[in-house]
């Protein structure tokens, strides 16, 4: 699934292997990446990695010039994922297109809330 190079990224970045999104544990926070599945994440780690997985999609093996906020922002935006972090039980994503039907079920299937980061 992830190249030597890319694995060392992801331990950097302090995550494990990721799993699939059905088994999400909705009390911890993390990083969903449709791609590749549930990253948890230590407190206040989410926006490190949502840059990490942008870094990924991108093709990189290491983060450009960027500020993490802003490759975190763009990873949100543009790969269409969601996370929760530790100081809110809402998931948050980018708009209300960002999930699939499924996805946003198993979400209220486990009483949280959806919020949109996205500025209208």
């Amino acid at each position: 699934m992830f190249t030597v190079q890319q694995q060392a990224l992801l331990r950097e970045a302090g995550l494990r292997d990721p799993e699939p999104f059905l088994h999400t544990d909705f009390k911890r926070p993390f990083v969903y990446d449709p791609k590749w599945g549930v990253f948890y994440c230590a407190s206040g780690a989410h926006p490190r990695v949502m840059a990490t997985l942008c870094v990924l999609h991108l093709g990189e093996t290491e983060p450009s010039g960027d500020c993490w906020y802003n490759l975190a922002e763009h990873w949100l935006e543009h790969y269409h994922g969601c996370y929760k972090s530790s100081c809110s039980n809402k998931v948050t994503t980018w708009n209300v297109w960002s999930l699939q039907d499924w996805e946003r079920a198993i979400i209220e299937a486990a009483g949280r809330e959806l919020q949109f980061q996205a500025q209208w």
